[in-house]
């Protein structure tokens, strides 16, 4: 369970935030330059701190325009102390957005997919609440090269073997499976719901087997860490040691569930 690297902090701003400019340092033309455009003023607190290791991502989300920005690769320039990354995407109007960017930039995002950050990541106030109410987002180390399913939108796949996963692929637990006799950790037990309810989507390839995706906090103490924390003092090995892998089912992607 990624938290604290290669997770996805979210920034929530009111619209009166100062705006500021976000070099985008990939070069060439169409989306390109209009993502460019996009991140020229960009709602972002002067104390905002990307996620460790390599991807770097960060998402900014401004309710009062209904607007969310994410980066990839997203950090401050030592000598001109500005921000800059290497992609990322805007998106307008989320309230009613699919959940991935759409033409004729589809090819936007911060994700291999074009699946926003956002989406399927488990949000503290969820894990809170002991409920997520959404599909949740995870990464395989085996994707397919050269294939990717709706609702993905690209991939970075690399594998050649008939069994490799093609990213964007949704996967559930059975609708009988009874979760609370499985005896997982509450941690667990809310991941095992999610799944069975709503499903978990292949986002990214990562490095790890299975990674799933847990909102860090931006302020304040851990609330993952310590007994009283989220994990109670479990490893994310311990937390889904009984969790049924090999029950997962594969949704058919031709159930849309956006366009219905």
């Amino acid at each position: 369970m990624n938290v604290n690297s290669y997770s996805v902090p979210v920034y929530t701003v009111p619209k009166t935030q100062p705006n500021v400019k976000v070099n985008l340092l990939k070069s060439g033309s169409g989306c390109v330059e209009e993502l460019r455009q996009a991140f020229e003023a960009v709602p972002l607190p002067p104390d905002a701190k990307p996620a460790a290791g390599t991807d770097e991502h960060l998402a900014l989300w401004q309710p009062e325009t209904n607007t969310m920005w994410e980066f990839w690769s997203m950090k401050k320039n030592n000598k001109t102390l500005e921000w800059e990354c290497q992609w990322g995407g805007k998106m307008n109007n989320v309230s009613s957005n699919p959940g991935f960017y759409l033409s004729p930039c589809d090819y936007w995002g911060a994700t291999a997919t074009s699946l926003a950050l956002a989406g399927g990541l488990a949000l503290i106030d969820e894990i809170r609440s002991g409920v997520l109410e959404h599909a949740v987002a995870f990464a395989l180390v085996e994707t397919k090269k050269g294939e990717f399913v709706a609702p993905a939108e690209r991939g970075d796949g690399w594998s050649d073997t008939v069994y490799a996963i093609p990213e964007g692929t949704r996967f559930r637990l059975p609708a009988n499976m009874n979760i609370s006799a499985l005896g997982l950790p509450p941690f667990g037990e809310m991941l095992a719901y999610a799944y069975q309810k709503y499903g978990a989507l292949v986002r990214d390839t990562a490095g790890a087997v299975i990674a799933a995706y847990c909102e860090p906090a931006t302020s304040g103490p851990d609330p993952y860490a310590g007994p009283n924390g989220f994990f109670k003092n479990l490893y994310p090995s311990q937390i889904l040691e009984k969790f049924p892998w090999d029950e997962l089912q594969v949704v058919d992607p031709s159930w849309q569930p956006w366009k219905q």
